[in-house]
């Protein structure tokens, strides 16, 4: 009897033991399976780099040709002017930040933009966007006081987080205008959020240089597979060459998936893609941020 008794006290240590670690891996699965089907609802801009000589005319518009193949009919088309403001050593973008000034040519203002980029594990998924947005709230940038995108390009990705300002034009400043150095770095640090975690931020503002300016004409595109009305927008930026002799073109194709699931924009990108690609290399097959090469061929430019 006492053998007996030993032996059920056994299986019953052993049944408590299987029962544990059945609950401690059910526990730990069903954690990971909410948090990978826990969406993040972050907007995403999709982009896809387009090959200017299959786009655009000899005056650097779009070309007939380009848009009768892919069907499309201009909607709207607007000039946005800019500059970027970074030390000639580009000690912020080498931190992963950006100071962007705009000033669109339908407003009576300049648009100042503070932005802080973090990097995205490739491919895009719902893990690798919830690891970024990690990161940067370990950085201190919450919802409350900055907007976070996910730029999507052809084969990178990265999470942006931005705080923008308007600032109404002076007096006498015309539309398509843009702020001089002096007048650059004091809007900047007249504006700047309360979190920019910058060692010396002041001083290395007073420090930057304009770097550009640039322009780029905006085309806009009802698409109803992406949004809808002004859903497809097409950007055409003229660009010094690297030798600074002469203009080239980048051209960019690129539509916002506004707070809607991962796999719904997944889908919308997939079906960009298809369109463009009717058209045989028309999408270039690389990923590139205009922000880098304006700071790398304007990073000399010292208007004070």
């Amino acid at each position: 009897m006492t053998y007996l008794l030993k032996m059920t006290n056994k299986k019953w240590m052993m049944v408590a033991l299987l029962f544990t670690i059945g609950i401690s891996t059910l526990t730990f699965f069903s954690e990971d399976v909410a948090s990978a089907s826990s969406e993040s609802m972050v907007d995403t801009e999709v982009k896809f780099l387009l090959e200017p000589t299959l786009v655009l005319d000899e005056d650097g518009q779009l070309s007939s040709s380009f848009l009768e193949t892919l069907d499309l009919t201009v909607n709207r088309q607007r000039r946005i002017d800019m500059q970027f403001m970074d030390t000639l050593e580009q000690d912020f973008n080498d931190q992963g930040w950006i100071h962007r000034i705009r000033q669109r040519n339908w407003q009576n203002n300049w648009q100042l933009t503070y932005r802080k980029r973090f990097p995205l594990a490739w491919p895009v998924t719902e893990r690798s966007i919830q690891a970024a947005l990690k990161t940067a709230e370990n950085e201190g940038f919450t919802e409350e006081d900055w907007e976070f995108e996910i730029d999507w390009s052809y084969d990178s990705a990265v999470l942006s987080t931005s705080s923008t300002k308007t600032v109404d034009l002076p007096l006498g400043v015309r539309p398509g205008d843009l702020p001089d150095t002096s007048l650059a770095r004091r809007l900047l640090i007249d504006n700047q959020p309360a979190l920019v975690p910058v060692i010396d931020y002041d001083q290395l503002i007073n420090q930057t240089l304009i770097h550009g300016p640039v322009y780029f004409d905006r085309y806009e595109f009802s698409v109803p597979e992406l949004g809808g009305s002004n859903a497809l927008r097409i950007e055409v930026l003229p660009i010094k060459t690297e030798d600074g002799q002469g203009i080239e073109y980048i051209v960019e194709a690129s539509f916002v998936g506004e707070n809607q699931e991962l796999a719904a924009t997944e889908k919308q990108r997939d079906y960009l893609f298809a369109r463009l690609s009717t058209m045989d290399n028309l999408v270039v097959p690389k990923s590139g941020l205009r922000t880098s090469t304006i700071l790398q061929r304007y990073k000399h430019t010292q208007n004070v």
